[in-house]
């Protein structure tokens, strides 16, 4: 058996998917006679904070998409190569659309910051803040903040 196999199925939709060996495939068709075809390895989540960021980044998603005002516009980047050269640029331009939608999602992780801060960057490309365990205070004041602002807002309209 071979050390790879990838399966691509083609539907008439032209999307599709293939799993093996923790990769994935996109299959971009904006042209229908020169498709892009993406290979993109995909690692396994390092620890438990990352994971539980993930989780956290896809329900802030969710609350601001269903009961806030979230409206997500595509970046439009030509291959993964733009995503790996200015990381920083992608998760701004990202946050900048998502952190202007209400609700308002914090994280308080119970954890020390010198364990999770790599992780800080990331995750706040999803979320409005990301506080850790020694944090607290920096935390409530934040929320005293965002609730009198939201209140200023919500009263004088």
């Amino acid at each position: 058996m071979p050390l790879f196999e990838l399966e691509i199925v083609n539907t008439p939709e032209s999307a599709f998917s293939a799993d093996s060996s923790g990769c994935y495939a996109c299959l971009n068709h904006q042209r229908w006679d020169r498709p892009d075809l993406e290979i993109k390895n995909v690692r396994r989540v390092a620890d438990d904070i990352q994971k539980r960021l993930y989780e956290i980044a896809e329900a802030s998603l969710e609350m601001k998409f269903l009961y806030g005002t979230l409206r997500l516009e595509g970046l439009a980047l030509q291959s993964t190569k733009e995503v790996l050269s200015a990381p920083e640029e992608i998760r701004k331009r990202l946050r900048d659309q998502i952190t202007q939608a209400l609700p308002v999602v914090v994280v308080l992780m119970l954890c020390s910051s010198a364990e999770a801060e790599r992780y800080r960057p990331g995750a706040q490309a999803f979320v409005d803040r990301v506080f850790f365990q020694e944090e607290i205070e920096d935390c409530l004041a934040f929320l005293r903040d965002t609730i009198a602002r939201h209140r200023d807002i919500t009263s004088t309209t």
